[in-house]
C-alpha cells in the first residue's frame, strides 16, 4: 500500500510541476513569408532574469546558420499579460529580465529559401513559407529557454484546410 502511495504521489507530483514549453505556430496568418510563433510555458519557476535562444549550428550540418537572425519582433509576457522588458543579447539570445511571472513568447520567423541574405542556411535545415507549401524544421521556428533543453514541448501546427 505504501508504495502505491508513494507511485501515485510521484505521477501527481510530476504531472504538477511538469515544466512544458506549448507551442503554436499560426501558417494561417502568415504575411510576407513569416509567419507567428507563440510558446506557452507550463510550470516553469525562473528565476530573475533568463536566455530565450536559437540555435546557431544544427547538429551534422557543421555549419554556421544563427537561425535567430530569422526571428522578428519578439515580445514575452508574463502570466496578467504584461509586457516584459527583453534584450537582444546577439543574434542568436535574448535576456528576458524579471523573467518570474515569464509565461508566453511571441514572434514572428522569416522564412530562408527565398531570401539571398540566409544563402548559407544548408538547405535541407531551411525553412519555407508560402501559399503552395510549408517547411517547418523545428529549430528554424521554435525557440526555448537556456537551461531547459531537454523539456518536453508540445506543437500545435494552425493550417489551411488544403
Amino acid at each position: 500500500m505504501r508504495i502505491v502511495g508513494i507511485v501515485l504521489f510521484s505521477f501527481i507530483s510530476c504531472a504538477i510541476f511538469a515544466q512544458e514549453y506549448h507551442v503554436t505556430i499560426d501558417l494561417k496568418a502568415m504575411k510576407d513569408d513569416q509567419i507567428p510563433v507563440e510558446i506557452t510555458l507550463k510550470g516553469f519557476d525562473l528565476e530573475n532574469s533568463v536566455e530565450f535562444q536559437f540555435p546557431k549550428i544544427v547538429p551534422g550540418t557543421y555549419s554556421i546558420s544563427d537561425f535567430g537572425r530569422v526571428v522578428n519582433t519578439l515580445e514575452v509576457f508574463d502570466k496578467e499579460g504584461n509586457l516584459l522588458s527583453v534584450e537582444r543579447l546577439d543574434v542568436n539570445r535574448w535576456m528576458v529580465k524579471e523573467a518570474e511571472g515569464l509565461t508566453k513568447i511571441q514572434y514572428w520567423v522569416e522564412d530562408t529559401f527565398d531570401d539571398k541574405k540566409y544563402s548559407n542556411i544548408f538547405e535541407p535545415e531551411g525553412t519555407n513559407f508560402d501559399d503552395e507549401n510549408y517547411l517547418l524544421n523545428t529549430f528554424g521556428v521554435v525557440g526555448y529557454l537556456a537551461g531547459y533543453t531537454k523539456n518536453p514541448y508540445y506543437l500545435k501546427v494552425i493550417h489551411p484546410e488544403e
